[in-house]
């Protein structure tokens, strides 16, 4: 049997060519328990649970006033850790900018050097995490009692909290494969875009 000689010139392009198709197929695969999940919270909060060939892993889609916020998570690398997003798009007319995220080692260091961190007159909450923003009466009033409940309860988890540019992310280094976790992470979420939405 003769092997046709153009073979083992296309076989390395071929091989490099299923690499990514492996890959994706083995995150897709990994993230089942996820989508699960997914589907658990898309039932108790009136949303769905989206799958699209480009997306890593499913997403989780809540249907709020006239926009979506959607839940997903991305894999980890070496150099990173996988995590669960929350992100939420909005329209505003104020310039609305907070960057809310767990004090740790280096940003205590940071402060001692004068790093800007705001005061929300809440001692467990300014004690737990750094708050930065460019208003500090709109920081305030988007860091309402109920906010700042549902972001203690995910400082176990890292919990970063971003608005800007007319968007909500919310984040945590980890894939929340328990459904209480998700749940909080979620409630928090929700907290955040009521809270943005109000403020117009």
């Amino acid at each position: 049997m003769e092997i046709n000689p153009i073979f083992p010139t296309l076989l390395p392009f071929v091989v490099f060519a299923a690499i990514p198709v492996v890959i994706v197929s083995l995150i897709k695969l990994g993230s089942q328990g996820m989508k699960k999940n997914f589907q658990r919270q898309a039932e108790k909060r009136g949303g769905y649970v989206e799958e699209k060939f480009y997306h890593f892993s499913p997403r989780l889609v809540i249907p709020y006033i006239d926009q979506k916020i959607i839940v997903y998570s991305t894999p980890g690398s070496r150099n990173s850790p996988p995590y669960t997003h929350l992100k939420y798009k909005f329209s505003s007319s104020r310039n609305i900018n907070l960057t809310v995220y767990k004090e740790g080692l280096f940003s205590k260091l940071g402060k001692t050097l004068g790093m800007q961190d705001l005061i929300v007159d809440d001692p467990v909450f300014d004690e737990t995490f750094i708050i930065k923003g460019k208003d500090e009466i709109l920081v305030r009033q988007l860091l309402s009692l109920n906010v700042k409940e549902k972001l203690l309860t995910l400082v176990s988890l890292n919990v970063r909290l971003r608005i800007n540019g007319g968007s909500v992310y919310l984040s945590v280094p980890s894939k929340l494969t328990i459904d209480t976790d998700l749940g909080l992470f979620i409630e928090a979420g929700l907290a955040v875009v009521q809270k943005v939405t109000q403020l117009g």
